[in-house]
């Protein structure tokens, strides 16, 4: 799975999907540290058949791979939303949007609360 398919899945969820709204870098930041949030949540995702943690992705550019099975897809797609929704004060909405954005993120992780 690439940082494209998350952020292009982000877009159509946040009706960006042209970016006039959330540039790519912006976009790509907020994945980071999705996936960041996903290794501290769920540390199980990130080890290898030997028991190894792998490294994190460096996330540079839509075309750089993530390094987590495609099913949290969706997942990291709610967190960028979220963190998107968080930025934006221009609609008071978004501030409950983006809270149930990040709680879709948790419940698709399978993270305890």
């Amino acid at each position: 799975m690439t940082a494209q398919d998350v952020i292009v899945d982000a877009r159509r969820r946040l009706r960006d999907q042209h970016g006039q709204r959330w540039d790519d870098a912006t976009l790509v930041g907020y994945l980071t540290a999705g996936l960041a949030r996903t290794r501290q949540l769920r540390p199980v995702l990130w080890l290898t058949t030997a028991g190894a943690m792998t490294p994190m992705a460096t996330v540079t550019a839509l075309s750089s791979e993530l390094g987590i099975d495609s099913g949290y897809l969706r997942a990291l797609s709610h967190y960028v939303v979220a963190a998107a929704l968080t930025g934006e004060d221009d609609d008071p909405a978004n501030a409950k949007r983006a809270a149930e954005t990040y709680q879709a993120f948790m419940d698709e992780l399978g993270a305890r609360r």
